[in-house]
């Protein structure tokens, strides 16, 4: 199966939309089907790059369940925000420079095939380094985001420039 690359930059949202059964009408009139076709109902997991490549979702946190291929308006949607921090519990916090990896249950039982999504989370615009380069703009021959050092091109958040300002004013003040 072909693995698909998104870039994002923090605080850009990613749609999820579950596979659906559209209600089936016929003369204007709106039933559900008698016999659903087989639906493909996914688990979708956030794993490690290992996980991803092996298509095991043991090596991570299932996110969403798609388990409502019938649900009456529409396909359940669920919304990922690549946030530097969070307040939630079940949130997730997403480093700029880094790839995170989704995989989908398997196919069939017994199945090493899987659907897979990797996110690059980029520096924003804002972030960006002074003459530097954006780390979604280096790409490898196969069209892959791969930085080798990321950290270097993004500036850290102000909240750690604030509190190793203070750090620092603090040791030099007990020396």
């Amino acid at each position: 199966m072909k693995d698909y690359t998104l870039t994002v930059q923090t605080d850009d949202y990613m749609d999820i939309y579950c596979p659906h059964v559209p209600w089936i009408g016929s003369a204007g009139t709106t039933t559900r089907p008698q016999q659903p076709p087989l639906t493909f109902r996914p688990i979708l997991h956030l794993v490690d790059a290992e996980g991803f490549a092996r298509c095991d979702h043991t090596r991570g946190t299932l996110r969403w369940r798609c388990d409502r291929p019938k649900a009456p308006d529409m396909p359940l949607r669920f919304a990922e925000k690549f946030q530097l921090y969070t307040a939630f519990s079940a949130g997730y916090e997403f480093l700029p420079g880094k790839h995170y990896y989704y995989i989908s249950t398997p196919l069939l039982d017994n199945d090493k095939k899987c659907f897979r999504l990797r996110v690059y989370v980029r520096c924003s615009k804002d972030d960006e380094k002074p003459g530097g380069t954006t780390p979604g703009a280096l790409q490898d021959p196969g069209g892959m985001a791969r930085v080798s050092s990321a950290s270097s091109l993004c500036r850290p958040p102000a909240m750690l420039i604030l509190a190793m300002t203070v750090t620092f004013w603090l040791w030099k003040g007990m020396a």
